[in-house]
């Protein structure tokens, strides 16, 4: 069966998403609330259309957050080590542990921000309607202070990990790169 595109970008969006649980959450578990997910959006835009959609999204999101967070927590008591092993330059037969920036909050609050800015958007469309109205309103200065906050954090992640694993860290900077036009994609296709 096809699936309508908002559908489809739903669920590449959400699939995105999921990086913020930790690996082995999502090697488990991913697929199937991906799949899920694409699922509760199809039957959501075949009852309501759009509406139906952002309903969804608004729903999930917050679960997303706290659960991912809840499960990175719970990884992090875990006694296994979350780094890699490698060898270590200019020390004969030495290794060192190479550090994850995921699990430091420069990488993660950035994600928050924009999925909490995200949220404030759905659910002012939810409650007031797409309309543009003569005042910004509380969410609309919420959604401005949570974007311009991420500002100086994304700015110090840049600064503290592209040196140190510039890999890992333009993955992560893309990740937030993506979670800022997401969040900003509501208000500019409905002109809010």
């Amino acid at each position: 069966m096809v699936l309508p595109r908002p559908v489809i970008v739903s669920r590449r969006l959400y699939a995105s998403l999921l990086w913020l649980y930790p690996p082995r959450f999502r090697q488990e578990y991913g697929r199937e609330m991906v799949n899920l997910f694409a699922d509760t959006c199809r039957d959501a835009y075949a009852a309501d259309g759009m509406a139906g959609l952002v309903g969804v999204w608004a729903r999930s999101i917050g679960d997303l957050l706290l659960n991912a967070s809840l499960e990175r927590g719970s990884a992090a008591k875990q006694p296994h080590v979350t780094g890699k092993i490698i060898r270590s330059g200019g020390h004969e037969g030495g290794y060192r542990m190479a550090i994850v920036p995921m699990n430091k909050p420069s990488a993660w609050v950035p994600l928050a921000m924009s999925l909490a800015a995200l949220a404030v958007v759905i659910g002012h469309i939810a409650f007031s309607g797409a309309g543009r109205t003569a005042d910004e309103g509380t969410a609309a200065h919420l959604f401005q202070l949570l974007m311009a906050a991420q500002i100086p954090v994304v700015a110090c992640f840049a600064i503290l990990w592209l040196p140190r694993t510039p890999k890992q860290a333009l993955l992560i900077l893309a990740v937030q790169g993506i979670a800022i036009l997401a969040a900003c994609a509501p208000v500019f296709f409905l002109n809010l």
